[in-house]
């Protein structure tokens, strides 16, 4: 099975993909969690990326593009892979339509959740600088203010989870990324899920959503 995962920033791409993955045997590919990859190596192509992510714009096409396609070419990308983060263009869609391994995508999900429920959910959150644990304010506030419960490190807000980044980026998919949920309902390949929620009604709501539409 090969799927897309499509939503705003905050949506919660990543946790639904990673649990479709699991239900499907399929493996998880984040085009995220390359990009900072590239950012924690501190190579000239990550000073690049954190500069553009955190200005609340997206890394040119090309350079997703040929990350994507190295990690397909990883033997356990070849029984299927659910896309979390890609494509988030109209230009990055078409770009799949011609490269093999991503022309045959079979099922697109498309995760809806409200402007002002994304800009809450994202301005809270906190990240570990040690681990990488996520916490939240509201959500799953930490035990200690400021320090991560799983290996003592203090927590901060990334730069492109601040509010007036997260509002930028919200307007960045509007104009660039929502295109692309039409340009897959036509082709009669999009389901759509209420991602307003907590996780465990969401992953209910998605795993029907991809099984009603076929999905093994």
């Amino acid at each position: 099975m090969k799927l897309v995962v499509l939503g705003p920033p905050g949506a919660g791409k990543g946790t639904q993909a990673i649990m479709l993955a699991e239900r499907l045997h399929i493996v998880h590919i984040a085009t995220g969690d390359m990009l900072r990859e590239q950012i924690a190596l501190k190579t000239e192509l990550g000073t690049r990326i954190s500069r553009t992510i955190n200005a609340g714009q997206f890394v040119p096409n090309e350079l997703v593009f040929e990350l994507v396609k190295k990690r397909l070419k990883d033997s356990d990308a070849k029984g299927g892979f659910v896309l979390d983060g890609f494509p988030r263009t109209i230009e990055q869609a078409l770009m799949m339509d011609v490269t093999d391994g991503l022309s045959d995508i079979e099922l697109v999900c498309s995760l809806a959740v409200p402007d002002s429920v994304i800009i809450e959910r994202m301005s809270g959150r906190l990240t570990c600088s040690q681990c990488g644990a996520m916490f939240h304010l509201v959500y799953s506030p930490p035990q200690a203010a400021g320090i991560c419960d799983d290996c003592g490190a203090g927590l901060y807000q990334r730069p492109d989870d601040k509010a007036e980044t997260v509002v930028e980026r919200l307007k960045l998919y509007h104009a660039r990324t929502e295109p692309i949920i039409n340009f897959y309902t036509g082709r009669g390949l999009l389901v759509t899920v209420d991602a307003a929620g907590d996780i465990a009604t969401v992953s209910e709501r998605t795993i029907r959503a991809v099984t009603d539409k076929g999905a093994r």
